[in-house]
């Protein structure tokens, strides 16, 4: 007669307990960021969500979100993050950091940490990631995983999707491993970097570029059975020049 072993159940990380019957105290939040730039920069963020203990020491549970402000600029991330005790202890204090890093110049750094710099660590992060701490590790652009061992099969040089070998971002490893976003410059736009886009040569009075260097441009279009659509951006007027170019998208 064969005698059936113990069953026990795999909680996922809000439960505990050996029926996952209870459900682990945690912060909530929500987070959406905004990036204001007159240039019209590729830039590309990685911002770590973390738990602060009372002696200023980063717990173990965090989160990682890929930011590309002219993707994400309207998108609300909601995150959460378990204490470290189950349940939590009333008498110790905790704190949410949040730190940005820019994704394409990521560096390893050996670092200290604790109130006084008296603890050190040791990462086993990838060369070409950044060590914040010891169980986080920030991946360059290209790859992911705990240690960022990982190498994303998308966006690659051999295998670029976007057209004009422009810059390919992969979706957040939480997301999809397969998804991308590509980053067009004015020239062109399209979810590959494939449409042309209509351009302006606007020739400037000595006059305008004496009193201003910034200019608001106006953009209206008329739709037939909706209201119309109005844009507005600002565009900064070269150095020495007097001809201000305008991408029409």
């Amino acid at each position: 007669m064969v005698k059936m072993k113990e069953k026990k159940c795999l909680c996922p990380p809000n439960y505990f307990g050996a029926r996952c019957q209870w459900q682990s105290q945690r912060i909530s939040l929500t987070v959406q960021l905004k990036w204001q730039s007159i240039a019209s920069t590729t830039v590309i963020f990685q911002v770590i969500i973390m738990l602060i203990d009372e002696h200023g020491r980063i717990t173990l549970n965090h989160e990682q979100i890929t930011y590309m402000p002219t993707h994400d600029c309207s998108t609300k991330f909601n995150v959460y993050l378990l204490y470290p005790d189950r349940p939590k202890s009333l008498s110790n204090n905790y704190s949410i950091r949040i730190d940005l890093y820019e994704k394409t110049k990521l560096n390893y750094w050996a670092r200290y940490s604790g109130t006084y710099c008296n603890i050190t660590h040791k990462c086993n992060c990838a060369n070409d990631s950044f060590c914040l701490d010891s169980p986080i590790c920030i991946c360059s652009l290209h790859k992911f995983g705990r240690y960022c061992h990982l190498t994303h099969s998308i966006c690659q040089s051999s295998n670029n999707p976007c057209q004009h070998n422009e810059v390919c971002v992969p979706t957040d490893d939480c997301i999809s491993l397969k998804a991308f976003t590509c980053f067009c410059p004015e020239d062109y736009s399209g979810q590959l970097c494939q449409n042309k886009n209509n351009r302006i040569d606007v020739r400037l009075d000595e006059t305008i570029i004496s009193i201003t260097s910034l200019l608001l441009l106006h953009f209206i279009t008329i739709f037939e059975d909706a209201e119309y659509e109005r844009i507005t951006i600002l565009k900064r007027v070269p150095f020495n020049q007097n001809i201000l170019t305008i991408i029409v998208r």
